[in-house]
């Protein structure tokens, strides 16, 4: 995210003045495609209208092959993800190591930096926003609504972009 200040954009700040990057935590994640386009997956009802139907992009299987990677590539626990059609979230868990306050900060920003990366060299093109949005899941409560909110997200895209019979 960029902020707008005496005729510059500024980057805002991912990391939390007061919060301790050292301890065991989880993070939500979320990237966007480059101009939000719907490039990753198709989400659609299924014939009998009881199921949210996600089928990935060639783009789309790129993100999956990378992401499938990141728990033995980054050290952390991936909990679980959807790659949407023009986004993609995840929530991973970095476990406590006893390093620096820095650990999980570099470990998210290397992870999600180095995924997109990854995506836009297999598909020979830039396909990414340059920011990504995290939060963190610190008790189990933002827990559990973060892993809900990744569950429901395809239902929840399909009543907000009109492809779901609207109930008055």
């Amino acid at each position: 995210m960029r902020t707008y200040v005496k005729g510059y954009y500024i980057k805002t700040q991912h990391r939390l003045k007061s919060f301790d990057y050292s301890s065991k935590n989880s993070y939500f994640l979320t990237f966007n495609t480059k101009d939000n386009k719907r490039i990753l997956s198709e989400i659609k009802r299924s014939d009998d209208g009881l199921h949210t139907l996600l089928t990935l992009t060639p783009e789309g299987e790129a993100v999956d092959y990378f992401i499938r990677r990141i728990e033995e590539s980054y050290g952390v626990e991936l909990d679980a993800y959807v790659i949407m059609p023009n986004h993609v979230h995840m929530m991973v868990t970095v476990p406590y190591h006893g390093a620096s306050e820095t650990q999980a900060d570099s470990v998210i920003a290397r992870l999600v930096r180095s995924t997109k990366t990854l995506v836009s060299k297999k598909l020979g093109r830039q396909i990414w926003q340059d920011d990504y949005y995290d939060v963190i899941a610190d008790t189990e409560k933002i827990y559990d609504r973060c892993l809900d909110y990744i569950r429901d997200n395809p239902g929840v895209w399909l009543r907000d972009n009109g492809a779901e019979p609207q109930i008055e």
